[in-house]
C-alpha cells in the first residue's frame, strides 16, 4: 500500500469479515477517510494508531458494525472537530473507550456508539468542547449502568433517542449540563413520543 495516500474514499476494506489485523503504518499522511471505513469487519479485533496522520475528516459509520473489536485507539483522530454518524456503532465487543483524544470535538453525529451492547464504561469529561449530539446518543447500550453527562455543559442541541434503551443505566448526572441549557434561549431539545412496547 503507498504511503503518500492523503485520502481514502467511501467504503475502504468494508465487508472485509475475515480480515483480523491491519498495518495502517503506509498511511501516515492521511487527512481525510470517506464514509464505511472499515465497516462490517467482523473479524477485526484492534485498530492500532496510524504514526504521524493528523486526519481532519472521518466519514460516516466509521469501524461500524466492526463486532470483534476490543480495543480501539483513537489518536489518529485528535484534530477532528466533528465526528459523523455511526461512529463505532454496533461493535459489540468494546467494553470501554478511551475518548481524550476527542478532546477538540464540537459536534458529534447520530448513532454516537450506539449499540455497543458491552459497553459498561464511557468517560465523556473530555467533550468540553461538544454543543450538538446528534440523535441516539449512546442508544442500545445495555451494559451501561451510570454516566456523568456534566462536562457536556455547553449544549445547545441534543437529538431523538439519548440514552434511549439503555436498559441497565440506574445513574445519570445531568446536574451542570441541564442548569446551563435552562439559561440558553436558543436550546433546542428533540423529543419524540414514548415507544410502544407490544
Amino acid at each position: 500500500m503507498t504511503s503518500h495516500l492523503t485520502s481514502v474514499g467511501d467504503g475502504f476494506l468494508a465487508g472485509c469479515s475475515v480480515l483480523t489485523a491491519l498495518d495502517l503504518t503506509p498511511l501516515a499522511h492521511l487527512t481525510s477517510i470517506g464514509d464505511a471505513f472499515l465497516t462490517d469487519c467482523r473479524g477485526l479485533t484492534s485498530f492500532g494508531q496510524i504514526p504521524r496522520a493528523q486526519l481532519i475528516h472521518v466519514g460516516d459509520a466509521f469501524l461500524a458494525s466492526c463486532v470483534g473489536l476490543t480495543s480501539v485507539d483513537l489518536t489518529p483522530l485528535a484534530h477532528l472537530t466533528r465526528i459523523g454518524d455511526a461512529f463505532l456503532r454496533g461493535c459489540v465487543g468494546l467494553t470501554s473507550v478511551n475518548v481524550t483524544p476527542l478532546a477538540r470535538l464540537t459536534s458529534l453525529g447520530d448513532g454516537f456508539l450506539a449499540d455497543c451492547r458491552a459497553l459498561t464504561l464511557v468517560d465523556l469529561t473530555p467533550f468540553v468542547r461538544v454543543t450538538d449530539v446528534g440523535s441516539s446518543f449512546l442508544d442500545g447500550c445495555v451494559a451501561l449502568t451510570s454516566l456523568d453527562v456534566t462536562s457536556l455543559a455547553h449544549l445547545m442541541k441534543v437529538g431523538d433517542w439519548f440514552l434511549a434503551g439503555c436498559a441497565t443505566l440506574a445513574s445519570v448526572d445531568l446536574s451542570i449540563t441541564f442548569v446551563v441549557l435552562s439559561r440558553t434561549p436558543s436550546l433546542t431539545l428533540a423529543t419524540r413520543p414514548p415507544r410502544r412496547i407490544l
